[in-house]
């Protein structure tokens, strides 16, 4: 009977020694990345892997022996925290725990613990699994995506009152269009008629200075009323719908010429317009566009034999398609380009050339509701080039 005992404790003590092989091939393959250690029943530690040297810290000769509540700082240990994460590991098989850990030089890292419990046959807790993970970054970047998280909400809170704002703002705007279209134009139109109405009735009874004061009159009402019209046309830009579809651009620029040019004969006009390409826009309002870029053109070149007017899609480094306009009319003075888009800026004199300012105004709104850009180059007496980008 002696043999069959022997050799069943010999088949016992192998198995034992493969289980206990196998953990450690275990616990070495899990590397620096995840501390291991195992605590006898006492929560001594008795055994660990490099990753907990690593993360530790302690030499293995350092550490064997000591009690787990070395890797807590002094107030977690304070509060009973090393001997309740024991406790409840050994009551429910496992318990987790997360918080500040401390190191052997005394610094400390964000540590997410598991222990788990080690039974023999009878049930009996005989030690302790330790898994610790040193989680810092990956906490700092919780934290970095919480806060961004509370940022775009007060962002997202922002713009939704700047929304608000803006509704009430255009709801404003609405109201001084209405004003200005029903009340101010009507006024001019009687200020221009009745001073034309006295010149009629008149005749020969007034005197030239009253007659050229009458004339002065009615042209400014009518430039007035022009000035009304261009703003009116210009503060609709906003509130336009946009629908995008496939533009050709060839088509477009074909119009606007057609719809500019003077009567054959009256002036020279060479165009230069090369093959533009297809564009995911407005089509009305690219229009518009073409119309208001082309008439400053030819007005600029009133004074040059030829007017030269070029239509072109430069090679871009980036994603738009840019069309460049240019003429070798006037000019202006590259210092002054910034006000070239803004409404009733002129940088010639009205006795010059006419006009508002508002038609290049009008273009940058458009052209920045299709998600777009506009720019100028020229200098005086050299011609001016207006470039638009389109995104493709």
């Amino acid at each position: 009977m002696l043999i069959p005992l022997r050799a069943g404790r010999r088949r016992v003590e192998e198995q034992l020694r493969q289980s206990e092989d196998r953990f450690r091939v275990l616990v070495q393959s899990l590397g620096a990345r995840h501390a291991v250690c195992l605590l006898d029943a006492s929560g001594q530690v008795s055994r660990w892997n490099p990753g907990c040297e690593k993360i530790h810290g302690y030499r293995t000769e350092q550490i064997l022996g000591r009690p787990a509540a070395t890797f807590y700082p002094r107030a977690e240990v304070e509060i009973g925290t090393p001997a309740r994460v024991l406790a409840v590991a050994a009551s429910n098989g496992r318990s987790e725990w997360e918080g500040s850990s401390l190191r052997q030089d005394g610094s400390t890292f964000w540590a997410r613990v598991v222990v788990g419990a080690l039974r023999d046959p009878s049930g009996e807790t005989e030690g302790y699994c330790m898994l610790t993970q040193d989680v810092t970054e990956s906490r700092a970047a919780a934290e970095r995506a919480e806060r961004a998280e509370q940022q775009i909400k007060q962002l997202n809170e922002e713009l939704a009152q700047r929304s608000a704002q803006l509704a009430a703002a255009n709801g404003e705007l609405e109201s001084l269009t209405y004003a200005v279209s029903h009340d101010l134009r009507a006024p001019l139109r009687h200020i221009n008629s009745f001073a034309r109405l006295i010149m009629e009735e008149s005749g020969e009874r007034i005197s030239p200075d009253m007659a050229r004061h009458l004339e002065a009159i009615a042209r400014s009402a009518v430039r007035l009323g022009g000035l009304i019209d261009d703003l009116l046309h210009f503060s609709r830009m906003n509130r336009l719908d946009l629908r995008k579809e496939f533009v050709d651009l060839n088509r477009l620029a074909a119009q606007a010429r057609s719809e500019l040019e003077e009567e054959p004969g009256a002036r020279r006009v060479e165009w230069k317009i090369a093959d533009l390409p297809m564009v995911h826009a407005d089509a009305a309002l690219m229009r518009v566009v073409f119309t208001l870029v082309l008439s400053n053109a030819l007005k600029f070149t009133r004074h040059r034999d030829p007017a030269v007017i070029e239509i072109d899609a430069p090679p871009a480094d980036t994603d738009e398609t840019v069309i460049r306009i240019r003429d070798n009319g006037a000019g202006f003075d590259p210092l002054f380009k910034h006000k070239l888009f803004r409404v009733f800026q002129r940088l010639h004199h009205e006795s010059e050339f006419e006009g508002a300012g508002i038609g290049l105004a009008t273009v940058k709104r458009i052209i920045e509701r299709h998600g777009g850009r506009v720019w100028a180059e020229g200098a005086v007496d050299e011609g001016a080039s207006i470039f638009i980008a389109l995104r493709k």
